[in-house]
């Protein structure tokens, strides 16, 4: 692989915490233990990878809230690769880790999704407080609502489907709090589809413990990044289709969901904003709070710029019309290095 910046820093450090007890070890095997002749890669060796890993906590995932604190996911090798979510409370304060969090996730939850089996997106923050997450072990979703109270299963397994049918990603709740808009992957009754078999959709789950799931967008092999609009009225997201990758081809498409849902929940009834020529690929819709443009990136020109669709761009029935408007032209790309790769 790549030797990235990120990398080398990793091996730096893990060099230097190893080092010292390899020295030692090595020593020790050369004063008391006699040669031997070995096949290549067969001797053993006390600098094992559990050795080197074992102490890199992998932080991700970060956001705020609306109070402005800070919260961020950890994969916690030490607890057999278990990802928790936690939120930043100052060096030294009551419980907080070295990094001066705190864990809001239950001890034994696993904050993962396997939706496109690459996963990410696998929680996100209630305007009210509290923390929404897929729970590796069932891919079920749960609200961390208080910190020092159980969560509520939002999916419950009461019955009407079984675990392993649904995996939930990149979620958000919608204006009005009472809804979390996501990409949803149905992998049968018995979870037990071929990949080929398995259906990507855009639902509503209701966050009152019902688990009543509203399909929203339906009709492509992939969905990403569902979005609704301040003030409710719409609901932008990616697809795209097999053998495609997501910096390959996609497109972004808009429907009004102001009154429910959508007329139609295909997504070929839904106005297409960018992309869809086989050739661009669009990626990382995202509404501005106070004007209600939507923001959104592009590879149309060679590079992927940022793109922005205007309120009356939008038009009042779902007929919207794009693609945006270029804000900032440049011959170089936005978005990060690798875009697309898991939810998030």
């Amino acid at each position: 692989p790549k030797l990235t910046a990120p990398r080398m820093r990793f091996l730096y450090r893990s060099l230097q915490r190893v080092a010292p007890v390899a020295a030692s070890c090595l020593t020790c095997m050369t004063v008391s233990e006699p040669k031997q002749n070995l096949p290549y890669g067969s001797w053993p060796s006390p600098v094992t990878a559990k050795f080197i890993t074992s102490s890199g906590v992998r932080l991700g995932s970060t956001t705020v809230n609306e109070q402005g604190q800070l919260y961020w996911l950890e994969g916690r090798p030490l607890e057999g690769g278990r990802q928790v979510v936690v939120r930043y409370v100052g060096a030294g304060a009551s419980g907080a880790s070295e990094r001066g969090a705190i864990d809001v996730t239950p001890k034994d939850a696993n904050v993962r999704t396997r939706v496109h089996e690459y996963g990410g997106g696998a929680y996100t923050l209630h305007p009210a407080g509290g923390v929404i997450y897929s729970d590796f072990k069932t891919q079920r979703l749960f609200w961390a609502k208080y910190e020092d109270a159980p969560p509520i299963p939002l999916t419950p397994e009461d019955g009407s489907w079984a675990t392993g049918q649904f995996r939930f990603a990149d979620g958000r709740v919608e204006p009005s709090g009472n809804n979390l808009v996501c990409v949803r992957e149905d992998h049968g009754e018995k979870g037990d589809r071929k990949p080929s078999e398995v259906v990507n959709e855009i639902v509503s789950v209701a966050l009152d413990g019902s688990g009543m799931m509203t399909l929203l967008a339906t009709g492509r092999d992939f969905y990403a990044a569902p979005r609704v609009s301040p003030s409710g009225e719409y609901l932008a997201y990616i697809t795209w289709d097999h053998p495609s990758m997501p910096w390959d081809s996609t497109e972004l498409r808009v429907t009004r969901i102001a009154r429910g849902p959508p007329s139609s929940p295909t997504t070929a009834d839904h106005a297409l904003i960018d992309g869809g020529d086989c050739d661009t690929s669009v990626l990382q819709p995202a509404w501005h709070p106070a004007t209600g443009s939507l923001y959104y990136l592009s590879d149309s020109s060679g590079y992927y710029n940022l793109r922005r669709l205007s309120p009356p761009d939008l038009g009042s029935g779902g007929e919207a019309r794009g693609p945006g408007v270029a804000v900032l032209p440049r011959e170089i790309d936005f978005g990060g290095a690798a875009p697309g790769w898991s939810f998030g």
